[in-house]
C-alpha cells in the first residue's frame, strides 16, 4: 500500500510539473506561477479516470482487451472531429510508452495490456473533463496533453514494475489483508442479513483480526450461530471454518468465524 500511494504521489507531482512548464510552450504563452498547482488537481481526476477506467480489465482476455483499448483509442483521439494534429497529436502518441512496455514485459499480450491501460482512461479525458470546459480549445488541448501524460506513465508503471494482484504481481500479498476468503464473508452476512466486520471484539475489549463477526441480537445469536456453522459446512465442507458466539455488548453479541486451528479467546 505503502508502495502504491508514492508512486502515485510522484505521478502527481511529475504532471503538476508537465502542466506547469508544458502548458506554456504549448499555449506559446508566459509561465504562470498557479499552473502547477492547477496540474495537481487534474491529475487527481485523471487519477480517478483510470482506476474506473481499468476496474475490470484484469478479467478481460488480451483479444478482448486488444479490441476495447483500439476502439477506446479512436473514441479518444478520432472520433468526433477527426484527429486535430494540434490537440490530440501528443496525447494520441503517448500511447507507445505502455505499448512499448507491455511488449517488453509480456510480449504480444502485452501490447493489448498497453493499449487497453492507456485508451480507456483517455476516453474520459476526451469526453469527460474536455466537455467541462466549454469548448474552449487552449484549456482542452492543455487537458488532453496533460491526461495523456499523466496516463502514459501510470500505465507504463504498473506494467513494468506492478504493484498488487491487480497489476499482475501475482504472489503479492492483498492491499487490504483479508483473515478469510470473500465468499466465507457472503455466506456469514446472507446466512444472517447482517454486515460483517473484518474482525471480532476480544474478552480484553482488543480486535481480533484473524476473525470475522457480526453483531446479532442477544436472542437470536445462538440460533444464527449454529445457521452460519450449518451453511458454512454445505457452501465449504472442506474448509476448516469455526462458528462460536463472542463478546456480548449493549447492542448484541457477537457472531465470530475465524479458522479451526485458530485459537478461542478465552
Amino acid at each position: 500500500m505503502v508502495k502504491l500511494l508514492l508512486r502515485e504521489a510522484v505521478l502527481i507531482v511529475l504532471a503538476g510539473l508537465f502542466v506547469a512548464f508544458a502548458a506554456p510552450l504549448l499555449l506559446h504563452a508566459g509561465a504562470e506561477p498557479g499552473l502547477f498547482w492547477i496540474g495537481l488537481l487534474m491529475s487527481l481526476t485523471f487519477m480517478a479516470l483510470y482506476a474506473v477506467g481499468v476496474a475490470g480489465g484484469s478479467r478481460l482476455k488480451a483479444p478482448v482487451k486488444a479490441a476495447v483499448g483500439a476502439v477506446a483509442w479512436l473514441l479518444a483521439f478520432v472520433a468526433g472531429g477527426g484527429l486535430d494534429p494540434a490537440r490530440h497529436l501528443l496525447p494520441a502518441a503517448l500511447v507507445l510508452l505502455p505499448l512499448a512496455a507491455g511488449a517488453l514485459r509480456h510480449g504480444l499480450p502485452g501490447l493489448a495490456d498497453g493499449l487497453f491501460l492507456y485508451s480507456l482512461p483517455m476516453v474520459g479525458v476526451r469526453w469527460g473533463l474536455v466537455p467541462m470546459l466549454g469548448g474552449g480549445a487552449a484549456p482542452a488541448l492543455v487537458v488532453m496533453a496533460a491526461g495523456g501524460f499523466y496516463t502514459a506513465l501510470r500505465a507504463t508503471s504498473g506494467i513494468l514494475w506492478p504493484i498488487g494482484r491487480a497489476e499482475g504481481q501475482e504472489h503479492a500479498l492483498p492491499l487490504v489483508p483479508k483473515s478469510l476468503p470473500d465468499r466465507v464473508v457472503g455466506v456469514l452476512e446472507g446466512t444472517t442479513g447482517l454486515s460483517a466486520r473484518p474482525f471480532a471484539t476480544r474478552r480484553d475489549g482488543t480486535l481480533d483480526e484473524q476473525a470475522i463477526s457480526v453483531v446479532a441480537p442477544a436472542s437470536r445469536a445462538r440460533s444464527m450461530a449454529a445457521a452460519v456453522q450449518a451453511a458454512l459446512t454445505a457452501a465449504m465442507p472442506q474448509a476448516p471454518l469455526r462458528v462460536e458466539l463472542g463478546l456480548e455488548t449493549a447492542d448484541g453479541t457477537e457472531i465470530v468465524v475465524r479458522r479451526a486451528e485458530a485459537p478461542a479467546d478465552s
